[in-house]
């Protein structure tokens, strides 16, 4: 009987839980959807162009700052370079010759700029989006979310340790 009550009790309380999410559903959104299905349809598609615009001047931007940024590391290595450029023996630039050493030098920054451009690039948006997805799958259902965590997590520690293991294995037998 206590069982059966401490059940019911659950089940009022998940639905009063339920009653108010829908209110504040109803509240922030459902009442400012127009009535008509085509209506409706358009207003979300219209909140889907709007997203995908939003989410274009983010990238926009996050190009602009992680390029400014790349750019200006790059200037302050070449300058650093060519300082010491400057002050090299000048025996040891005229059998490499400076063209070349010009030529090398400019192609290894450019590398090294584009390395750090998309290592940049993706240090600042994938863990950004990764929390993004994170908060939106802990809104949907926050205990599938944890039980998620909690037996992916580990699996993945796993299975990495395992194909470090692997790669290990399969270099020894190929020496």
């Amino acid at each position: 009987r206590t069982a059966l009550l401490a059940q019911n009790e659950r089940e009022q309380r998940n639905a009063a839980e339920r009653a108010k999410y829908l209110r504040r559903l109803d509240w922030y959104l459902i009442r400012h959807l127009p009535a008509g299905r085509f209506d409706q349809f358009a207003w979300i598609m219209g909140a889907l162009v709007l997203a995908i615009a939003l989410k274009g001047v983010f990238e926009f931007w996050q190009e602009v700052l992680v390029g400014s940024t790349i750019n200006r590391t790059v200037f302050d290595l070449r300058n650093r370079f060519y300082r010491l450029a400057i002050h090299q023996d000048v025996r040891q630039v005229q059998q490499t010759g400076t063209a070349d050493l010009m030529a090398r030098v400019t192609n290894d920054l450019e590398q090294v700029g584009t390395g750090m451009k998309v290592l940049c690039g993706k240090m600042v948006v994938e863990p950004l989006r990764a929390a993004f997805c994170l908060g939106m799958a802990f809104t949907i259902s926050w205990q599938l979310t944890l039980v998620f965590l909690l037996l992916v997590v580990p699996t993945a520690v796993v299975m990495g340790r395992i194909s470090r293991r692997m790669k290990k294995a399969s270099r020894k037998v190929l020496e």
